[in-house]
């Protein structure tokens, strides 16, 4: 007797084929169920066929071979069918997710950030405000390279930025001695660091940068009686920073601020053993850039008053300022002023003091610029420059008829 795997497979019940999506996990865990069973009446069967087989002809190892290959094949097709499913599933659940997060903004924690631009960026969550907080950040390897209070402590969540910079700066001073400059580098600002005596005020490192008569940097400088190089070995240029809790800097050591929590660190400081490095060549100097905070210089042009009396100057680089205000006085009995040539007046007994007061405010009247009112007029004045004025007139007409005759006699005369 032989088992035909296929055939007695087929005679099953139709509930192992997955008739569609919305029907796969029931129609799945129904075939593996209908499998299991199957699986136990086939190995009942090839048992039972192996125990009775007739010994003169004796089962066919091919034929047992390929019925349990089947057997196996329709095990592993139904475990294929369950893996696929659990893909589809979590592909819809990710779809669903994703069309959910459309729109709206994700934030993802993560232990790491990249220097993306020349910065890097965090969000830090505060459940309740904090009188002090503070934000360190690690290397790859786990030592503190910055640390310090957190920019703002209020409740909820606050953006950070750091820009993964310590600042360093270097100062030249041309020395007596052709060749060689006196150089210091300081740490900016010199609160970052302690130093030990003698170096002050931020000072990371003092001494001489000395060149060869061709500009460069000279490697094999010999320091005379009391000079120092800027580095003793210029092939490793470097500054050694000892960690923020490490003890008070020694003679010419250096070590991170304490407030700062950083780890001891080493900077190198390549000043020209690189192309593009510190040179001594003599050549006219380039303005590189320039960044103006202020405007540029203005001669001024003219002056406006306004109806509220303030006074403007006006420059020709456009820059419009406002320099005063001219003030009305206000008496408490106008009609007591005492008269003055000009159609001036000044204050009397009768008048009262004056009350400096702003144009149009607390009884003052307003100002009208670029007017000359008629009460200002002096009428012996305006007619006295009229006559002068006729009479210039009159002399100059005079004169002419005058050379007018005596070029009409000289040509008299010639004819």
């Amino acid at each position: 007797m032989s088992v035909d795997i296929a055939g007695y497979l087929s005679n099953q019940q139709p509930s192992q084929v997955v008739a569609g999506a919305s029907g796969a996990n029931g129609s799945l865990v129904a075939g593996q169920k209908n499998l299991a069973s199957s699986y136990e009446t086939f190995l009942t069967l090839l048992t039972t066929q192996l125990k009775n087989q007739d010994p003169t002809a004796p089962l066919d190892t091919n034929a047992f071979t390929q019925q349990l290959v089947q057997m196996t094949g329709v095990q592993q097709q139904l475990l294929s069918n369950q893996l696929l499913q659990s893909l589809v599933n979590q592909g819809q659940g990710g779809l669903t997710e994703g069309v959910g997060l459309i729109g709206k903004t994700v934030t993802a924690q993560t232990p790491s950030a990249n220097l993306d631009g020349g910065s890097a960026k965090w969000i830090y969550d505060l459940d309740t405000a904090a009188t002090a907080a503070t934000l360190s950040i690690s290397d790859a390897n786990g030592r503190i390279v910055w640390s310090g209070a957190a920019p703002e402590r209020g409740a909820g969540e606050h953006d950070f930025t750091w820009n993964g910079k310590d600042t360093l700066e270097i100062d030249f001073l041309k020395s007596d001695v052709p060749n060689e400059w006196y150089a210091e580098i300081r740490a900016v600002p010199a609160t970052d660091v302690q130093v030990g005596a003698p170096l002050v005020n931020g000072q990371l490192a003092v001494g001489t940068v000395p060149f060869t008569p061709g500009g460069k940097l000279d490697k094999n400088w010999v320091a005379g009686p009391g000079q120092t190089a800027l580095f003793a070995d210029w092939d490793a240029p470097v500054l050694d920073f000892a960690a923020s809790g490490s003890a008070a800097p020694a003679a010419s050591a250096i070590k991170w601020d304490t407030a700062l929590g950083i780890d001891d660190q080493q900077i190198e400081v390549q000043l020209g053993m690189l192309p593009g490095g510190i040179t001594q060549f003599d050549s006219t100097s380039v303005t590189q850039s320039i960044q103006a905070d202020g405007t540029a210089f203005g001669n001024l042009t003219n002056i406006d008053i306004n109806d509220n009396g303030f006074v403007t100057a006006n420059f020709d680089n456009g820059v419009s300022r406002q320099i005063a205000q001219i003030a009305l006085a206000t008496f408490s009995n106008p009609d007591g002023l005492r008269a003055q040539s000009g159609n001036a007046y000044r204050v009397s007994l009768d008048s009262g003091t004056f009350n400096l007061k702003p144009p149009g405010s607390g009884g003052a009247g307003i100002l009208s610029p670029s007017t000359l009112e008629a009460s200002t007029v002096d009428l012996s004045s305006e007619f006295t420059g009229l006559i002068t004025t006729q009479r210039a007139y009159s002399a100059s007409a005079k004169i002419i008829t005058t050379a007018d005759q005596m070029l009409e006699e000289l040509i008299n005369i010639k004819r």
